[in-house]
């Protein structure tokens, strides 16, 4: 193992957050990727932030295959895949 700092969930979804801020989503989705292959898990902030801004460019294939993999890592997640679906809605009709 190298010296330095392990990279953990909350250093991922920050990169995550800097690839979506200058219109880099395919980058974004490598770092989502790099977080299921390493010890940590993507929890369930990160899949909001993916999906919220997957739906805003129109890819609703990687929605839909994101939404899947929350069974793999969240704790009830047909109740949180509804309470994002919720949320979007009335945040966009805003």
């Amino acid at each position: 193992m190298e010296r330095g700092l392990m990279p953990d969930t909350k250093m991922y979804k920050e990169m995550i957050g800097a690839y979506i801020q200058v219109g880099m989503m395919e980058k974004a989705m490598e770092i989502y990727c790099s977080i299921k292959e390493s010890w940590c898990k993507p929890d369930r902030l990160t899949f909001i932030i993916l999906i919220r801004n997957l739906e805003k460019v129109g890819d609703a294939e990687m929605v839909e295959a994101l939404k899947e993999e929350c069974f793999q890592f969240v704790d009830y997640p047909d109740k949180f895949i509804q309470e994002v679906e919720q949320r979007y809605k009335h945040a966009k009709r805003r």
